[in-house]
């Protein structure tokens, strides 16, 4: 068992489950390899697109083996103190991953305003 909670939001579940179906084996097994991954550690510095409303750090992480294909990731900073981790979405993207992560972020985790601190 990993040391953080990595999960979905529920409003969000049949979303991603239904993105994640549609995955080749190969992608689909290489995303569930990273989401265990994020279960230990947190993903690398240079994969980190800004933080929401200083409380969310939100990263956009490369599927390997995935051409395009991106996981959006956000860690709650400020949670129960435990640093979750929140599945945001799975991105299909040729050069802009970091914006459509938190574009998706800024959707699901707020409910209007918001600001971004950029790391």
């Amino acid at each position: 068992m990993g040391t953080y909670k990595v999960d979905t939001l529920p409003s969000r579940r049949d979303g991603y489950i239904a993105k994640f179906r549609a995955l080749s084996k190969s992608c689909a097994t290489h995303l569930r390899c990273c989401i265990e991954d994020f279960a230990e550690v947190d993903p690398e510095a240079d994969e980190l697109c800004g933080q929401l409303n200083k409380r969310y750090d939100v990263y956009a992480v490369a599927i390997p083996f995935c051409p395009r294909r991106w996981l959006a990731l956000a860690i709650d900073t400020l949670g129960s103190g435990q640093r979750d981790r929140i599945v945001i979405d799975i991105i299909t993207s040729k050069d802009r991953p970091c914006a459509l992560a938190k574009s998706y972020a800024a959707n699901q985790l707020t409910s209007g305003g918001y600001q971004w601190v950029q790391r």
